[in-house]
């Protein structure tokens, strides 16, 4: 039976076109973007600073990602169509929530307060909030612990839902099932190519409610 539920934020349940954003930075800065679409989305869920270290050697990441936090300061990310019911839906049958994102913790949370969706989350854990960014197996310790004190102590018994492959080797790595969505651009044959089967994969966050009956 599914107590709990993680979430990825970025292009699971917050809208954020991450990658189109990625390469706008990049152009700004004049980096070369020609062919480098396909190895950023390979690469896309593991930390921005690691990305942008991987696609160009010769520029300085956290410059890169200062640019990317000034474009979101004071800006709203919206939400994905169905998030907030969905969250509802859960929080009404008394599955407890998390979020985790290798996004930095303090702009996650900010989000998710601008959003009007922070109170629904027991536990809001991102980079800089943990040592071990996903796909760590550690990443989500901190959600984990206020987990347990619920008495939620079996991994099986917590969903996580991501939009990338790194999300679900984030899970597996954790030994937590695993719920893909295809809002944030990964193909279905990613995931299928990465081990997950076509029923827990999903169109986006607003499916899980009929998902996860299915899957208890």
């Amino acid at each position: 039976m599914t107590r709990a539920i993680i979430f990825d934020l970025d292009d699971t349940l917050l809208d954020s076109g991450g990658i189109r954003k990625f390469l706008e930075i990049a152009a700004e800065f004049g980096l070369p973007t020609e062919g480098i679409e396909s190895k950023v989305r390979s690469s896309w869920g593991i930390s921005g600073i690691e990305i942008v270290a991987l696609c160009w050697p010769e520029m300085d990441p956290y410059v890169f990602y200062a640019r990317w936090a000034f474009r979101e300061q004071g800006k709203r990310i919206p939400l994905f169509a169905g998030v907030m019911e969905t969250l509802s839906h859960f929080r009404e049958r008394g599955i407890l929530m998390g979020a985790l994102s290798n996004r930095d913790s303090g702009s996650g949370r900010y989000q998710l307060d601008l959003s009007g969706i922070a109170h629904f989350f027991h536990g809001i854990a991102g980079v800089g909030h943990s040592n071990h960014p996903k796909p760590h197996p550690r990443s989500a310790d901190s959600i984990l612990d206020v987990l347990w004190d619920y008495g939620i102590c079996r991994k099986e018994e917590i969903l996580f839902v991501g939009d990338t492959v790194i999300d679900f080797e984030c899970a597996r790595a954790i030994g937590m099932p695993f719920a893909a969505v295809l809002s944030g651009g990964t193909p279905s044959t990613s995931f299928r190519t990465a081990g997950l089967g076509d029923e827990r994969i999903l169109s986006s966050v607003a499916d899980l409610p009929e998902f996860l009956p299915l899957h208890t």
